[in-house]
């Protein structure tokens, strides 16, 4: 629903506002966003699973039930310290990013200085709202998370409503945007604070150490994705091209097509949460053998279930675009149609970096990653010039089939190999 009502206010807003002015927006988000990233320094996930862990319960050493070992007594540890810490550790870190990103803007765009003020702190608020509701999935209050959520969605929409009526600005939307994940950050707190109890506002500092060591692992891939994903923004925001549109008119191009092809991505996950525990449970128990079949069955439907989605978009691309963002954006036809081509790749990625997961293959994850960074950013050198957001979209597309052969050709190698060395532990069937 949150992604409904986020797409609802892009059609508004490519409808209501100028192709530059959106481009302005939307590369002020792609770099907002990787400050917040660098903020969450993958603490949210680890917040949840460490909540998580405590939810269950356990044996004091009287043999009673007790919720929480560290509490023999039987009290219950809600895990506010670990939360204070997050929440300490990530405020620390937005300032600094907030800053940094300001200073940035100053030196290299100036104009877009009040747009990525404003979008920067209402990003960086949300995610500070983020800490929050991961404490809350972690405890399974899965419902509360939705409602509150919800509730800054709808302040936003809102928002774009007030901004039509009145005939508002960027700037003026910006602002509401504020006080909308604000307002959501306020209620996240309160409810936290009646439901368990108070946080901290400065938790002890080897707290939060302990946090960011732990958390540290979980933040370098997510983020090197996310450089992945928003590169081509940032490099069409800050080059000159041959198409005779302005950096910000080609980001609007751009990323109009792109947030249609990120839906493809959040509706692959689904599947990929009900698969990856049943690998990492034949990984777990040796089972080399039934692994391999297992996984060349999921790339094969990854490469299938990516096909079935991206067709109809290449046959219907007109229609999609001008429905989606109105006539201006005819020119983005052409850039949604190459995304979607790299969809089954794509899809055989997400499978990719599962598996790796579940075989441990992290660090290799890692080193692959950077390197097709660094492969993409080299061709959209070249592309970006030439031919603008176009050549961005097939620079993504060259760079996810990398990605993809080489995440699956590692992948296959390591099955592979533990099977030759003689790990598997399929038990043999003597029945004559």
């Amino acid at each position: 629903m949150e992604k409904i009502i986020g797409y609802l206010i892009l059609m508004v807003l490519t409808r209501y506002m100028t192709k530059e002015t959106v481009g302005d927006y939307f590369l002020a988000m792609a770099l907002s966003l990787l400050v917040s990233l660098i903020a969450d320094l993958g603490t949210n996930t680890h917040l949840v699973r460490t909540i998580a862990n405590k939810d269950k319960p356990t044996k004091n050493k009287s043999g009673a039930q007790s919720d929480n070992p560290d509490h023999p007594s039987g009290e219950r540890d809600y895990g506010l310290n670990e939360l204070s810490a997050v929440f300490t550790l990530r405020l620390g870190l937005s300032i600094i990013g907030y800053i940094g990103l300001v200073g940035f803007i100053a030196l290299t765009n100036p104009r877009l200085l009040e747009i990525t003020c404003l979008t920067a702190f209402y990003t960086l608020v949300m995610g500070m709202f983020y800490a929050f509701s991961s404490f809350l999935i972690g405890h399974r209050w899965l419902g509360t998370r939705v409602l509150v959520s919800m509730c800054g969605q709808i302040l936003m929409l809102l928002s774009v409503g007030l901004m039509v009526y009145f005939h508002w600005d960027l700037r003026e939307l910006l602002i509401c945007y504020v006080v909308a994940n604000c307002i959501t950050l306020a209620l996240a707190w309160l409810i936290v604070r009646r439901a368990f109890g108070a946080i901290q506002w400065k938790a002890p500092m080897g707290a939060i150490r302990l946090i960011a060591i732990a958390s540290f692992p979980l933040f370098i891939l997510g983020f090197l994705q996310m450089i992945q994903f928003k590169i081509d923004t940032i490099m069409l925001g800050y080059m000159q091209t041959a198409t005779g549109n302005t950096p910000s008119q080609e980001v609007a191009r751009y990323e109009t097509a792109y947030k249609l092809f990120e839906a493809s991505r959040f509706m692959a996950r689904p599947f990929l949460q009900v698969f990856l525990p049943i690998t990492a449970a034949l990984v777990a128990q040796g089972l080399w053998l039934k692994l391999r079949g297992k996984i060349r069955g999921l790339f094969g439907l990854a490469l299938v279930g990516g096909t079935v989605m991206s067709v109809p978009v290449l046959l219907l691309a007109d229609y999609i675009i001008v429905l989606m963002f109105g006539e201006a954006y005819q020119d983005s036809i052409v850039i949604l149609r190459v995304l979607f081509l790299t969809t089954p790749l794509m899809f055989v990625n997400f499978v990719a970096m599962f598996l790796s997961n579940a075989t441990r293959q992290e660090r290799i994850t890692v080193w692959v990653t950077v390197a097709c960074l660094i492969f993409n950013v080299i061709l959209n050198t070249v592309a970006i010039p030439r031919y603008g957001a176009l050549g961005a979209a097939w620079a993504t597309l060259a760079s996810e089939s990398l990605m993809a052969i080489s995440l699956t050709t590692i992948i296959l190698l390591y099955v592979r190999h533990q099977i030759r060395a003689g790990r598997d532990a399929t038990p043999i069937d003597d029945t004559p």
